[in-house]
């Protein structure tokens, strides 16, 4: 395979490294063969032109089904479509999807849908007999467009295209599993999500990952469908996950290597997972801009190294601001970071959080991701976050925090919290509630933070005032 550039539009196989008999996907306990899995993806490309799209046109992936996306997404690329990658399966969002992209066209797996163009059933690729071709795909066919989180607004789209993510993908695996001549992967983050696309479908396009098409979310079934893969097995995860992995009293099988994105990983839990696992644990550090960039073992220290062929170069440093840009064959042009970014040299770097992360309050600067480690590091805090409140309009304003407990008040966490954490930090009030909404990658959007807000969760008598100065 010869891509040079995403730009490069010469056509490379779907599959990397082609072993037709070499198992590709494991679903409900079975595996299947490239040869099997390119043959459901061929009796799929033959249900698409039904719909009447034009070559360039968009898709969005709504599959349930991790199983039912893969195959989709691939049969999607045959025909010149781009992938549009939701952050949820919901109506909305597919509402809010087809008014910026009003030629849209959509396909789920659930048969209760009746707003999607295309219904993917079984019955579809049922018949596919093993293919024999392995087709190909222009290296600068735009194939996902991917969309920020909205963790900080409203999310913005990212076309990524097919040889970059290949070369992503080689470059990811080179780093981290090139001691393996094959592994298998499990994965509990969605496909749909950049990060779990790379780790997922392109992996197994590499031709030498088997990918589980479970998604497991509970410590237990993560547990069960692990342990059913043959070794070396992987498991790409992320900090929330893992979190409730090590809290866990269920017995954790071994890995081989542990991967983590999409948060920043404290070293603690780190060396919990490490300990829990048996083996290493690395982080991905990356963005939807430029897809992953970067990689480290989160116990060995903080400090990041490039992805071969990226290139780092510090853009600013006055005030404290610290900005850099990354280059590489992967991007089509010098993309520039949303986090401060401290270069050590062209190669390595430490992260210092999000621009948007560092806060101010009366005249002291702190990271928020490094409050929320803090936070969730408090005995009996289940899950929680601090944040900024919308309507703040100066550094005096108060952070704000919402904190799933195991029975602890608030005043308790509080009181917790100021043996860690500079009173100006402290969040006010800081609410209990039942439970905070993340998405499937951990992630909060801000809409859902400020929603959550207004609905206090019921507490018990005695609980403090958070609102008073002198709750803790």
């Amino acid at each position: 395979m010869r891509i040079r550039t995403p730009t490069d539009d010469h056509p490379v196989p779907l599959l990397a490294d082609p072993a037709p008999q070499a198992a590709m996907f494991w679903h409900r306990g079975s595996t299947f063969s490239q040869a099997q899995v390119l043959g459901r993806i061929r009796a799929l490309v033959a249900a698409f032109p039904a719909v009447g799209l034009a070559p360039n046109q968009q898709w969005v992936n709504l599959c349930l089904s991790r199983h039912a996306f893969m195959l989709t997404f691939c049969a999607a690329l045959q025909h010149g479509y781009t992938n549009v990658l939701a952050a949820d399966p919901s109506a909305s969002t597919l509402q809010r999807l087809r008014r910026q992209h009003p030629n849209l066209r959509a396909l789920s797996d659930d048969a209760a849908r009746q707003d999607v163009d295309l219904l993917i059933t079984e019955a579809l690729w049922q018949s596919a007999q093993p293919a024999v071709a392995n087709n190909e795909i222009s290296a600068a066919l735009v194939a996902a467009l991917p969309f920020t989180s909205g963790s900080t607004g409203e999310p913005q789209a990212h076309p990524k295209r097919f040889g970059a993510m290949r070369l992503t993908a080689d470059a990811t695996e080179r780093r981290l599993l090139s001691g393996w001549p094959r592994y298998s992967v499990l994965a509990t983050v969605p496909s749909q999500h950049m990060y779990g696309l790379e780790t997922t479908l392109m992996l197994a396009l590499g031709g030498r990952a088997l990918v589980a098409c479970e998604h497991p979310l509970l410590p237990a079934d993560i547990a069960r469908v692990l342990a059913a893969l043959p070794r070396p097995r992987v498991l790409v995860t992320t900090p929330v996950h893992l979190r409730a992995l090590t809290r866990s009293r269920d017995a954790l099988p071994s890995a081989d290597r542990v991967l983590s994105a999409t948060a920043p990983l404290a070293t603690e839990l780190a060396a919990q997972a490490e300990l829990r696992f048996g083996c290493e644990v690395h982080e991905i550090y990356g963005c939807t801009e430029a897809g992953s960039l970067a990689t480290r073992r989160t116990v060995e220290g903080d400090v990041w190294q490039l992805l071969d062929g990226y290139q780092m170069h510090a853009l600013d440093t006055s005030n404290s601001v610290l900005s850099a840009q990354v280059t590489g064959p992967q991007l089509l042009a010098p993309v520039v970071l949303p986090d401060r970014i401290e270069c050590r040299d062209s190669e390595r770097f430490r992260l210092l959080g999000r621009h948007e992360d560092v806060v101010n309050v009366a005249g002291k600067r702190a990271s928020l991701a490094h409050l929320n480690q803090l936070l969730l590091q408090v005995e009996g805090v289940l899950d929680g976050l601090i944040y900024v409140p919308s309507d703040a309009v100066d550094e005096s304003a108060r952070l704000r925090g919402l904190v799933v407990t195991n029975g602890r008040t608030e005043r308790d966490v509080l009181r917790s919290l100021a043996r860690v954490m500079d009173a100006v930090f402290l969040p006010r009030p800081l609410r209990v509630v039942s439970a905070i909404p993340r998405n499937a990658t951990g992630k909060v959007p801000r809409a859902v933070i400020e929603a959550l807000a207004q609905r206090r969760a019921s507490t018990k008598a005695g609980h403090a005032d958070p609102n008073e100065e002198g709750a803790i």
